[in-house]
């Protein structure tokens, strides 16, 4: 609010002073013998467009600096200029506050991002990711601790760990879930494969989640082979 006081009372002094500048050069221009009042007048409405122009050229200086910051990500950019008259350091007040919403909303959004990035890494449960061109990316710990004796980042790469992993990898649809069996350093293993998908950076990505179930399989039949010895 104030800036839009301070602005409308600058343009409004500024366009008054450039409509009589203006009334007095074309008054002088229908008075005979008045050659020197012409070029002053003529002067004066120069004067008072240049400062009217400059006036409004300032805010729109001030704005697209603004727009600059934020499209290149510099949110330390300062806009604040004490003293200036004509409502601009209320717009800068404001264009400094706006800057400083960005930034802390920057941080929030970073400090998520971390966060999410951390709890996939540390996800007990394998991932991989196959973007639009078909490679393959491991993307967490458990991955690349399960997946440890390939090389390449195709799903053909990874026949080392049996073919129906590869066969998940390509073809598994997004919500579809498979059982197969992995050929591990420790052995065969069962493990469930599942698929979905996700938008990033403005194409479908495909995500594979594989989490090995061998352990839990054997402690299950351990559990029926000694209930039935107790029958």
């Amino acid at each position: 609010m104030g800036f839009d006081r301070g602005f409308t009372l600058g343009l409004v002094l500024r366009l008054a002073l450039a409509l009589l500048a203006l009334a007095g050069l074309a008054w002088s221009l229908l008075t005979p013998g008045l050659g020197a009042v012409r070029i002053v007048a003529l002067l004066l409405a120069a004067g008072a467009g240049w400062a009217l122009w400059q006036h409004v050229q300032r805010t729109n200086r001030e704005i697209a600096r603004f727009i600059d910051a934020v499209r290149f990500g510099d949110m330390q950019a300062r806009f604040s200029r004490p003293g200036a008259d004509g409502g601009f350091d209320a717009l800068g007040a404001a264009l400094d506050g706006g800057m400083r919403t960005l930034q802390a909303e920057r941080a929030k959004l970073s400090e998520a991002g971390r966060l999410y990035e951390a709890l996939v890494d540390d996800a007990p449960v394998a991932m991989l990711t196959v973007d639009a061109d078909g490679a393959v990316t491991l993307v967490n710990k458990a991955a690349r601790r399960l997946f440890n004796r390939h090389t390449g980042v195709r799903a053909a790469d990874f026949e080392p760990y049996g073919h129906a992993l590869v066969g998940a990898i390509e073809l598994l649809e997004p919500g579809r879930a498979l059982t197969i069996i992995l050929s591990l350093d420790v052995g065969p293993q069962r493990a469930i494969v599942r698929a979905g998908t996700l938008a990033r950076t403005g194409a479908a990505t495909r995500v594979i989640a594989v989490q090995v179930i061998q352990q839990s399989l054997n402690a299950i039949e351990m559990a029926a082979q000694s209930d039935l010895i107790r029958v």
